[in-house]
């Protein structure tokens, strides 16, 4: 009986019926790997539970600087605070097991062109990750903010290859963003509609006290001697300038 031990780096030129097995198994996990996105769900369970707090926190500490990056970058606020809390849930001093730091978890070198010096502070941070997302439409071509998600969350080769064969919105981290900007479309949508009921008792309240007429009325032309009081005389020999 003749039995080779192979090296590893020999597999290659392995032959008999071990290769085909070996290279359809490997077929089958390029398949595997290349279909899944990284985060397999829409949007998981805990970040469903959670999201509304998530929003109201990054609100409440970030939202006028999230307004000013959106004002000076052209660029939706709502997506940044999306991204804010799939990313860090609203934790400026954040650190992933990559580097990646602070509210929108910039890795070091993008915080760097993206002109951050410090990206743990939250203003910065904020500041070069909207530019670095409005960059990824603008510079490196990707036409809408969801493949610029994906570029965002994988880095722009990686993203350009993938999109090649997949949709942008079967990517899972496209999902938990697109996720919490439509919380935040509701709240928008809710709080315009609280707005419009406020106002709406405003007019009712108006029209039961005072009437269906309206409270300030255009004046009759009325005669000066009508007139309860007594204007000054405004004629010219009544005037007296002084040398």
């Amino acid at each position: 009986m003749n039995t080779t031990i192979q090296k590893v780096s020999d597999i290659g030129e392995q032959k008999g019926s071990l290769r085909p097995r070996l290279q359809m198994l490997f077929a089958l996990t390029f398949l595997l790997l290349g279909s899944l996105p990284t985060s397999a769900s829409a949007a998981s369970q805990y970040l469903q539970d959670n999201a509304d707090d998530f929003v109201a926190k990054t609100q409440s500490s970030y939202g006028d600087m999230i307004n000013i990056a959106a004002l000076l970058h052209d660029y939706d606020p709502k997506m940044i605070t999306a991204v804010i809390v799939v990313e860090s849930e609203g934790n400026e001093v954040a650190v992933s097991n990559k580097g990646a730091k602070g509210l929108m978890q910039l890795m070091p070198q993008t915080a760097k062109a993206m002109g951050a010096k410090n990206p743990k502070d939250p203003f910065q941070n904020i500041l070069a990750g909207t530019k670095y997302l409005k960059e990824l439409e603008r510079r490196y071509g990707f036409d809408n903010p969801q493949e610029a998600l994906v570029a965002y969350n994988m880095g722009p080769s990686r993203a350009k290859r993938w999109l090649s064969q997949y949709d942008s919105t079967d990517y899972g981290y496209v999902k938990k963003v697109m996720y919490v900007y439509g919380v935040l479309e509701q709240q928008e949508i809710d709080n315009r509609q609280i707005a419009r009921a406020l106002e709406e008792r405003i007019d009712a309240a108006d029209t039961e006290h005072f009437g269906a007429k309206p409270f300030m009325t255009k004046p009759r032309n009325l005669s000066l001697a009508a007139l309860p009081f007594s204007l000054a005389s405004t004629r010219k020999n009544d005037i007296v300038i002084e040398n």
